[in-house]
């Protein structure tokens, strides 16, 4: 690990690849394989997490609702634990920021939660949401690295979108984009439909079996959060094969210049 490890004075002091995940599993579900390759060729990699802090306030009856389904008490030291171990298994460094995900978020001044409802986390970021400043400032603080990837926000999570836009003003010249996975399973044709062809370039990376294994296995560490993406840990491990499958590996894109 880099945030919170316990030989810090051993953490690279660069990285070949930063790999930037909205929550606590994002990356590992879209990109775990690629990842497990670049590792096992000695390339080294940083996931970081950016709404990876616990509730500052008592939270929310959508959250406690979430909370329940997820089998999870009121912080989320769970599931960063899930990621650590994820993260681990495919050979990266982990970096979990503090800020709190988007249904835990709260307006600075009256304590108004800013996203409410399922609605509202797949809707408009709120204008007085402070995630977006806190996040310039901790991407802009990060290792230097050669290549940093970030969420297409295929489905329109407030969580994906912000992160997308902090890569695209920290990172232009170095960055690519994901398929946020599980989303881009529904919404990817929808969302290919939607822009300008002629600006993007897709480079598809196609995967081993080891790999493809890789990822279904680091995606499975996530306990907490197998019933809400996959109904059951063979459901979901056959949801990622067969997204693999049909894509011919995991898609990047690129933003012609």
């Amino acid at each position: 690990m880099v945030h919170g490890m316990t030989d810090p004075v051993h953490a690279p002091t660069s990285f070949d690849a930063v790999y930037l995940s909205p929550h606590l599993d994002d990356v590992i579900l879209s990109c775990g394989g690629q990842i497990a390759e670049q590792t096992a060729h000695g390339a080294s990699v940083l996931v970081v997490t950016l709404a990876a802090g616990d509730p500052v306030a008592t939270l929310s009856p959508f959250a406690r609702e979430l909370h329940e389904q997820w089998g999870l008490p009121e912080d989320v030291a769970a599931r960063r634990a899930e990621d650590n171990r994820a993260v681990e298994q495919v050979g990266a460094d982990v970096r979990h920021e503090t800020t709190p995900d988007a249904i835990y978020r709260v307006r600075a001044d009256d304590g108004a939660v800013l996203y409410p409802s399922l609605t509202a986390v797949f809707g408009a970021v709120h204008p007085d949401d402070p995630a977006r400043a806190a996040w310039v400032k901790a991407v802009s603080c990060l290792p230097p690295t050669n290549a940093v990837y970030a969420p297409l926000a295929i489905g329109g999570h407030v969580d994906h979108q912000l992160v997308r836009q902090v890569a695209e003003t920290v990172f232009a010249s170095k960055l690519a984009y994901y398929e946020d996975f599980p989303y881009a399973a529904r919404w990817v044709d929808r969302w290919r439909a939607t822009w300008p062809r002629w600006r993007w370039h897709q480079q598809r990376w196609p995967l081993s079996e080891q790999a493809v294994n890789a990822r279904v296995e680091a995606s499975l560490v996530y306990d907490s959060q197998v019933v809400m993406l996959g109904g059951s840990r063979p459901a979901l491990a056959n949801k990622i094969r067969r997204y693999i499958a049909a894509r011919g590996g995991e898609c990047l894109w690129r933003l012609r210049r």
